[in-house]
Order: C-alpha cells, then sequence, then structure tokens
C-alpha cells in the first residue's frame, strides 16, 4: 500500500524515467549474461513444455493450476525452464525442437489432433522426453502409440482414500529420497486396462491394503499393482506417475521431489535432438483432398466397382445398373433389373471378377420379384452390355418380406479369389424399445433375430465366403465357421451380425472389414442391456460376433420374456446359447469376438472423436500407395491406413494397424471435404483416387445431392471450390434471382474469375465476388452453372437449379376461434385451413363421418 502511494504520488515524468532506466539496466545484464555463458560454453539450460489441455467431453481436475505453478517452481529451482500451456497448435516440429521434455499434466480426453500427434511421434523419435501425472493416462485412448509411450490407459478408480505406498526402485532419483519404507499417501489409486511389458516399476500398492484395486490379466500380483514408472520408447524416455490427484499433493516436498527425478530421467542427457531419425511422416495438408462431382441425381445408389478399363460401374437399389466412362463424362443406363424394393431391400451387392478380363462375369445381388428370397447372381457382362440371359443363380437367401429389414447385401473378392457376401439378420427392430430382438412367442418369428444372426443353419446375419466357379457353382474354405464339424452351414464365415452394409477387404493382410449398424436403444437398462453402438469390425478368421446377443466390445443383453415382460440371465459371451424356438441351428454357439471399433448415439470414452447424432458405420479400402501411379496417389502417410466412415455423420477416418492387426490409431481423413451420405466408395485402379457414391439427404428417395463423385489429392496449384446461393430457386413470372458466389474459396488465395451460364450461354463473368441478377421472363426450368477459375486456368463448378414460372407452394393455417400461436388440445383447426398451390387454393373440408379430405377449386 505504501508502495503505491509512493508511485501515485511522484511526478509522471520521474515514473516513466524511473522505469525505463530500470528495465535498461535489466536488459544489460541479460545480455551480458547471455554473452558471458555463450562465450564460455556453459550448458544452455534445458526447458520444459507443461501441457494442461482438458477436452470439452473430458473431466477437468481442480489440481492443474496448482500442479502448474508447483512445476513452473520446481524447474525454476532446478536449473530448468519451464513453459506452460493449453494450446494444442504448439506441438508442431518447430516449436517441439526447442523443449528436452514435454509434461502431460493430468490431460483428459482428445487434446491433439491428428496434426499435433504427429508431430508430437517424430518429437520422441529423435530423442525427445515426456512426463505423465495422474489423469494424463486418460488421454488419446484412439492412440495406441501414446498408450505405449505413456506404459497403460486408465480404466476406472475407486474412492480417494490413505494407503501405504511401497517403493519399488529404492536408488531412482524419482523414489530415493523415501526410502526404502512405505509412504503413506492419500489419491485415486488408478485401475488401469492394461500395462506395457518393459516398463521399471518405480511405485506400487498392496490391493489387500485399500478398497477398490483391480489389475488387468497378467504380469503382476495384487501386493504389486503398479503406480509409477518409466521406460525408454520409440527413441526417446517417458516417465509416469498416478499420483497428484489431490491439489495439496503439489505443495508436498516427498512429491515434489518425486516429480523432479521423473524430469530429469524425461531429459536425459540433452542430446540435440535429430530429426533425420523420425520414422513418422508429417500429416499431409487436408485442404489439398478435392471432391469433384461426376455424375449427380442419382436414384438411391447402393455400391460400385471399376472394370479394368477405368470405367466404373454402379447400381441403384431400384435395379438400375450403370455405367460411368472417365473418358467421356457420360454416366448411362445398362440395365433394369425386376426386383422387389420394399422395406430397403433391392439391388443391393455389385463385384467385380478379378479375373474379368479374361471371363467378363459380374456378380449382382438383389432381391427376387417373385420370391420371399435374395439371390446371389453372376453374369457376363463386355461390351458395355449386361447380357442378361447369362444370368446364372449361385445361391439363394431365403428373407420374410413382412416386418424384416436389414438387407445388407455387400460384395467385394478377397486377395485369394474367394467372395464374401453380407447378409443382414432381416429382422424388424421396432418392436424391441431398441434392444436385442429376441421375440420367442409365436406368431412373432420377424421379430426374433436368434432365428437369423444367431442360428448356425442360416444365411441370415452373416458374411458368406465362397469360391465361384465359372458355371455358378461354389465351394466352401475349410477355414470357414462350420466348414469343417457341421454345426452350420458351410459357406459362414462370420455370424453374428445385425447389418453389415458395406465390407472390404485389406487385399495384402487378407483382413475383412465390415461396418455393423447396430440397434437404436439411447442409453443402458439393467433390466434389458446395452445402448445400441455402431461397430466397425476386423476378421483374421472365421467367427461369431455376437448379435443378438451382445452389442460394441461384448456388452451382453439379458434373456427377455416379450409376452410376460420380464427379463432372465445375462448371455455369456464366452458360451453363448441359442434356445428360440426358432433356431434350427446348433444351440451351443462359438465365442462372441469383440468389435474393433463401437459407438453410441453419444460420445464415448474409447472412440470420442467419432462424434455424437445418428450413426451408420462403414467400411471402405485399404490403402497401399505402391499400387497407383505417384503423381496422383494418395500421400505415403496413408500408406497401410484403411478407410472407415459414417452414413450419417459424413466422416472419413484412417485406421491404422500394427504388424499384428491390432487397432493402433484413428484419426479425421479429408476432413475438408463435405458429403452427403457416403454410400460406397473403391480406389481407383490407377490414379489412386477415390471414387465415392452419396446417396443424398432423404431416406428412400431421388435425391438431387445423391452423385458419382472422385477425391483427389492435388499437388501443386489446387482448383478453387465454387459454391453458388441464390435468395430464391421458384417463383412466377417474372423471376427475378440474385446469386452469389457465396462461400467460394481457393486455398492457394489465387484471384478467381466468376462466370455464370446456362446451357453454354454465358450471362456474366465478374472479377469479383458480387452479386449477379437475373430477370426469367420464360417459364422454364434453369440450370445456372457458376464457375470459378484461378489465374493459372483451374476451376471448378457449382449448379444451382431454378424453376421459374410457378410460385413454390404455400401452406396457412388458421385456427378458427383461436390464437395463431398455439394449438390447444381438442380445437378445430381444418375448417379453414387452406393450401395455396400453382396460384390455386384448395380447401379443407369434413365428409359426413367426421374425417378431414381436401378439395381443389376445379373440384369443389
Amino acid at each position: 500500500m505504501k508502495v503505491c502511494h509512493t508511485f501515485l504520488n511522484t511526478p509522471l515524468k520521474m515514473v516513466i524515467t524511473t522505469y525505463l532506466l530500470h528495465s535498461l539496466r535489466v536488459c544489460i545484464l541479460l545480455f551480458a549474461a547471455t554473452c558471458f555463458l555463450l562465450s564460455c560454453g556453459a550448458p544452455v539450460p534445458p526447458r520444459v513444455l507443461v501441457f494442461s489441455k482438458t477436452s470439452p467431453h473430458g473431466y477437468r481436475h481442480l489440481s492443474i493450476e496448482a500442479g502448474k505453478n508447483a512445476l513452473v517452481d520446481i524447474c525454476y529451482q532446478n536449473g530448468i525452464w519451464a513453459d506452460t500451456t493449453e494450446d494444442n497448435r504448439q506441438f508442431n516440429d518447430t516449436n517441439l525442437k526447442r523443449y528436452a521434455a514435454v509434461i502431460f499434466l493430468s490431460t483428459n480426453g482428445e487434446v491433439l489432433g491428428a496434426d499435433e500427434e504427429a508431430a508430437f511421434e517424430r518429437y520422441i523419435q529423435v530423442g525427445g522426453g515426456f512426463v505423465g501425472i495422474h489423469a494424463s493416462s486418460a488421454t488419446e485412448y484412439t492412440w495406441r502409440w501414446y498408450g505405449g509411450l505413456l506404459g497403460a490407459y486408465f480404466k476406472d478408480h475407486p474412492p480417494i482414500q490413505e494407503a501405504n505406498v511401497q517403493i519399488e526402485q529404492c536408488d531412482d532419483p524419482s523414489t530415493a529420497h523415501l526410502g526404502c519404507t512405505d509412504w503413506k499417501w492419500k489419491d485415486e489409486w488408478y485401475n488401469f486396462r492394461n500395462y506395457e511389458p518393459d516398463l521399471e516399476i518405480l511405485l506400487s500398492i498392496d490391493e489387500s491394503k485399500y478398497k477398490g484395486g483391480s489389475l488387468p490379466p497378467g504380469g503382476f500380483n495384487k501386493a504389486h499393482h503398479p503406480l509409477a514408472w518409466q521406460h525408454t520408447y520409440d527413441g526417446g524416455r517417458s516417465f509416469y506417475t498416478s499420483l497428484g490427484h489431490e491439489p495439496e499433493a503439489y505443495s508436498d516436498p516427498a512429491f515434489r521431489q518425486h516429480l523432479l527425478g521423473g524430469i530429469r530421467y524425461a531429459i536425459g542427457k540433452q542430446k540435440p535432438l535429430n530429426y533425420n531419425l523420425a520414422r513418422s511422416l508429417p500429416r499431409p495438408d487436408q485442404t489439398r483432398f478435392v471432391k469433384t462431382v461426376v455424375a449427380d441425381r442419382l436414384n438411391e445408389p447402393m455400391e460400385l466397382d471399376q472394370l479394368p478399363d477405368g470405367k466404373i460401374l454402379l447400381i441403384e437399389r431400384h435395379g438400375y445398373l450403370r455405367l460411368f466412362d472417365p473418358a467421356t463424362s457420360r454416366l448411362s443406363i445398362v440395365a433394369k433389373l425386376p426386383v422387389y424394393s420394399e422395406m430397403g431391400d433391392g439391388l443391393m451387392g455389385l463385384a467385380v471378377d478379378p479375373d474379368w478380363e479374361r471371363n467378363h462375369r459380374i456378380f449382382l445381388y438383389y432381391s427376387s420379384p417373385l420370391d420371399s428370397m435374395n439371390q446371389l447372381s453372376q453374369f457376363t457382362f463386355y461390351d458395355d452390355t449386361l447380357h442378361r440371359s447369362s444370368e446364372k443363380i449361385i445361391l439363394t437367401v431365403p428373407t420374410g418380406h413382412l416386418n424384416c429389414f436389414h438387407a445388407a447385401g455387400s460384395l467385394t473378392f478377397g486377395p485369394d479369389g474367394y467372395l464374401y457376401v453380407a447378409t443382414g439378420d432381416n429382422t424388424s427392430p421396432f418392436a424391441s424399445e431398441g434392444f436385442a430382438p429376441m421375440d420367442e412367442q409365436p406368431g412373432r418369428k420377424s421379430f426374433d433375430a436368434q432365428r437369423s444372426a444367431g442360428n448356425t443353419m442360416d444365411l441370415r446375419g452373416k458374411i458368406l465366403r465362397i469360391k465361384v466357379a465359372e458355371n455358378a457353382t461354389y465351394t466352401c474354405p475349410p477355414d470357414n465357421l462350420f466348414a469343417q464339424d457341421k454345426k452350420g452351414r458351410p459357406e459362414i464365415y462370420i455370424m453374428g451380425c445385425r447389418n453389415p452394409f458395406r465390407i472390404s477387404v485389406d487385399q495384402r493382410r487378407n483382413l475383412l472389414y465390415w461396418g455393423d449398424i447396430g440397434p437404436d436403444a439411447g442409453k443402458t437398462d439393467t433390466l434389458r442391456g446395452p445402448m445400441g453402438h455402431d461397430e466397425i469390425n476386423q476378421a483374421r478368421k472365421a467367427g461369431n460376433y455376437g448379435w443378438p446377443y451382445f452389442n460394441g466390445n461384448n456388452q451382453a443383453y439379458r434373456k427377455y420374456d416379450f409376452a410376460q415382460k420380464k427379463s432372465g440371465a445375462w448371455f455369456d459371451p464366452q458360451h453363448p446359447v441359442n434356445h428360440s424356438p426358432n433356431n434350427t441351428g446348433a444351440t451351443e454357439l462359438p465365442p462372441a469376438q469383440t468389435a474393433f471399433i463401437w459407438y453410441p448415439y453419444g460420445r464415448n470414452r474409447d472412440f470420442p472423436m467419432l462424434g455424437e447424432g445418428g450413426r451408420n458405420a462403414m467400411a471402405g479400402p485399404t490403402y497401399y500407395c505402391d499400387n497407383y501411379a505417384e503423381s496422383t496417389r494418395f500421400p505415403d502417410y496413408y500408406n497401410g491406413k484403411t478407410i472407415i466412415y459414417d452414413w450419417m455423420r459424413n466422416w472419413l477416418m484412417a485406421v491404422s494397424v500394427d504388424s499384428l492387426g491390432n487397432f493402433y490409431h484413428l484419426e479425421p481423413m479429408a476432413d475438408s471435404v463435405k458429403m452427403m451420405r457416403p454410400m460406397d466408395m473403391i480406389v481407383d485402379r490407377k490414379s489412386g483416387a477415390i471414387w465415392m457414391l452419396e446417396y443424398g439427404q432423404r431416406w428412400y428417395a431421388s435425391n438431387e445431392e445423391a452423385c458419382l463423385s472422385r477425391i483427389d489429392y492435388v499437388r501443386g496449384n489446387r482448383k478453387p471450390i465454387a459454391r453458388l446461393e441464390a435468395d430464391k430457386t421458384a417463383g412466377g413470372l417474372p423471376l427475378t434471382v440474385r446469386f452469389h458466389p457465396g462461400k467460394s474459396e481457393d486455398y492457394d488465395h489465387d484471384p478467381l474469375t466468376y462466370t455464370y451460364s446456362c446451357n453454354d450461354d454465358v450471362y456474366a463473368q465478374l472479377s469479383r465476388p458480387d452479386t449477379f441478377v437475373r430477370r426469367f421472363e420464360q417459364a422454364g426450368v434453369y440450370d445456372i452453372v457458376l464457375k470459378t477459375t484461378d489465374p493459372k486456368g483451374a476451376s471448378s463448378t457449382d449448379t444451382l437449379r431454378i424453376f421459374a414460372g410457378n410460385e413454390p407452394p404455400k401452406v396457412q393455417f388458421q385456427l378458427q376461434g383461436h390464437n395463431k400461436s398455439f394449438y390447444q388440445p381438442g380445437a378445430q383447426c381444418c375448417n379453414t385451413t387452406f393450401l395455396w398451390t400453382m396460384r390455386k387454393m384448395a380447401r379443407c373440408y369434413r365428409d359426413k363421418s367426421g374425417r378431414n379430405k381436401w378439395k381443389h377449386p376445379s373440384i369443389i
């Protein structure tokens, strides 16, 4: 207070002069000290980065602020420079080079983006150090490299309690001050999902001395529950302690010394970082993924494949087979098959024979309009013609056409020539409250998935694997699920599927992937079972994937009596049984395999980056860069990664596996590309671009935005992106429309030229993104094209359809005798309701039975 008073009563000029002189002295002293250190060759103090970000959906520890202050103080007192941040953008090659170690202080959730993850991997690989404190083990679950660096992932914890910590290494700098006697401490005693095998354990706890401890299988006993450890990993050094939940911990001298020992271990000998040793590649610029729509206004596109000459075959659900020629950009109708197309059935699957140049075979999977069945047929296709008379039925799958859903139908070939066929469980999901449909009452077969997916003698709810001979007969591989013991159909490779809508095969590792669309329960019910999850699954061998008894990572349902509304025992994933009266196969089923990736409507802890909302999991191709031209393929960063996607959430993700095929990493891919319900995708045989079918917004409809598109990775100059907007798209004559390039952009920041045209008739060419006004005097449908062009001649277009000559329908409700803002139950709302359409009026009235009817003026 005295200092403030003196300052406030000092003349301003004197204050400023004194401050400047003091600042100058400080700068001179710092400069002199730096010069002295450099001239004498004294080592520069090591610098560490303290990172304490928590994700928006993660738990933020109250101890973080105390921890940051303590770490800065500990470092300052021991000749270490420390910076603190919660900005994940600091994780880049340029910035990380400044640090001898990075400290994750109770981070939680997904705290780094894919770019930053790649940079951090590189940092450790070139000799960087890492310190993890407390909740850093509840971080980055979808990045197994990080789990390996840390040493273990958090599972759960019992209530906070006091216990004795055992000292496992008495002479380590992080524990030597504790001696070899037990250390009494209060904390959250973490349980872990796993431990890396090479950890040097520093601290542990005896599970018999506190409540709530658990260990993962193998490696340790309950008297040695590891709490802190260190190890070398992927070129760097890693120290982790699970202690530090309480803010008071960071003022405790023993705990501060424990942290200092870990920091010094991570810093190591301060060798210069050599980025030539980095093995991980920087993540490619995502704005260089560019989507081009090559054909639009498709009618429920389902699946596509490519012929050796580069032409694209695609199918639509109502029976159309189409051919797209990239050389001419022409999309033509090849054939129309008669199909049954109710309740999701129709023309569902397409695959081109790997030996097509010799045998000209293609395969189609579709619903018969004559019989209640789906069928797999082979056809001869050449000269751009489907030869209908060549059809040979390979196998049939009896189905139900009443209250039966989930057709699946995807087809693909493996590297060994086997054809995989995905079939849905053909079961109604609408009478089981979003849980497993296992209604065993008489007359309710279509509501019991035990008769299909859980039935070893039924081909529904399965992925079949067969070798098809040219005469349309087939054989079953000896390592299919029931090929040897005859307890089920020999065609079955995978059983226990709900709706495996899209499948793919890693052509080098021979791994089968599929997306299985899960049930609808929004939350877990202890009387019924788990909330619904979609699954991405991987199979290295034949197996049972659990439906309808399990979902997600083998979360079990309970036996349920639909007549009495009573719950029974939980199903056992190691010994599932099918006692349904609708079962025609084995009672004892193979053990259930857990999902590879799983996610519900809401966010889940295991794969949080997959988001929330509607879900529809799909499996796409595995990308191998050396299959394609170097100038057009995707960057080597994506080599060996499998692309998965979600039809509802409109994302692509790249999945990495380790040398054994185990899940390793999940990250967004091509996240600058906007999609509208991706339905299927393949990789172009020559260029390495992705061909993709997009379904469009509305279900069971011909959508304007339903299209065939191509995704390229563009090196060098990028095409601008045209986006056309208008203040209206329909109206009576004369119709004046204001067009605007809206959100058109160029990632290279070039000046653009904007050209508006219709049927090659150029309306205007502008050098600025200004509004263009067009007046339509004649009735008609006009496809207005905006073309954006950069100075190098690269261009793209966007089209907007304008309907001139007819006002859009307008609906107006007038609540007779009531206000216009609220509807009260029982109020009359029909008598004076009018619908204007085509500038004419229709009126609502009540017939003699009291039902509402509409009449147009011409028939009133």
